[in-house]
């Protein structure tokens, strides 16, 4: 027997003598398998690109960290008009249906939380539309979309957190560390850090009953935390349309518990319209050990 683009076997002349129960059999198990089960799965570790054979099959994403399922162009993939694409999320990082350059998903890109599923379908060339999405969310909220664990690295690099799903991003960051050092973040863009000399940061500090103000001007990354050699050292803040072709701006808090604690207040501005989708938590020297999370803020 010979089998077609998408794996189904089908019989030939030279089935129709001895091997035709046999042959016959398996095309009837494979419709069987197809009707009950689909065309099967497809379980991916890492971001993914459809391919040929994955027409109706069910692509697994089961990725700790913010991840993207890309629906690519007819020219280098011949899905026929009516194929379904079938896309579920089992891992603990977001996973964002999106098209690739020159294609069309209309009602824009999907982003499935974990244990969500979506199927979309080519409607036209070029051209795919969801057949069935996850429910929407009605009411504000957060929803976790990359959490990572530090132990004892230099830096934490974040890619695809920051999408067109969300405007805005809620970011807690928590660390020890044996020697004391810079905190800094720098925002990222295709796996790459942005290093041009646009960072502004203003830091008001309060320690005991004194309170003191420093600005830092033009840097190639941001400053968010004096990391002292203590139990704690946490930071909270919001990002402000990282994806966005706009400057991006953030606000945060700092708690750094000592024999007295310290708390900062510290704002962020990247003065040039760029649209970022990751970030970098980065140490000035020495090694950190903790844990990152990033959540977005629901749109409505």
């Amino acid at each position: 027997m010979a089998t077609t683009t998408y794996g189904s076997p089908y019989v030939q002349s030279s089935d129709l003598v001895s091997g035709w129960p046999t042959s016959s059999l398996a095309v009837a198990d494979r419709i069987d398998d197809v009707s009950f089960k689909g065309n099967g799965l497809n379980n991916q570790t890492a971001s993914y690109t459809g391919v040929l054979l994955d027409a109706g099959k069910t692509v697994v994403m089961n990725v700790a960290s913010g991840n993207t399922f890309t629906i690519p162009t007819a020219a280098s993939v011949a899905y026929e008009t009516g194929t379904i694409l079938r896309i579920s999320n089992k891992g603990a990082g977001t996973t964002t249906v999106q098209p690739n350059g020159g294609v069309t998903l209309n009602g824009g890109n999907i982003s499935l939380t974990q244990y969500q599923s979506c199927e979309v379908q080519l409607v036209a060339a070029d051209v795919w539309s969801p057949t069935v999405k996850p429910s929407v969310a009605t009411a504000s909220g957060l929803t976790l979309i990359s959490s990572s664990t530090l132990s004892a690295v230099a830096s934490l690099n974040v890619n695809n957190c920051f999408s067109a799903t969300y405007d805005n991003y809620r970011i807690l960051f928590k660390c020890s560390t044996s020697v004391a050092r810079n905190v800094n973040i720098r925002f990222r863009v295709s796996g790459t850090d942005n290093t041009t000399a646009e960072y502004f940061t203003q830091t008001t500090a309060g320690n005991d009953t004194s309170i003191s103000g420093s600005r830092l001007s033009a840097q190639t990354s941001a400053l968010i935390l004096y990391a002292d050699t203590t139990t704690l050292n946490a930071v909270s803040f919001d990002v402000y349309s990282p994806f966005i072709a706009e400057a991006t701006t953030a606000t945060g808090l700092v708690q750094r518990s000592t024999n007295n604690t310290l708390t900062n207040i510290f704002s962020i501005a990247h003065k040039v319209n760029s649209s970022f989708d990751g970030i970098s938590i980065i140490s000035d020297t020495g090694n950190l050990t903790g844990s990152f999370r990033v959540y977005g803020y629901q749109n409505s």
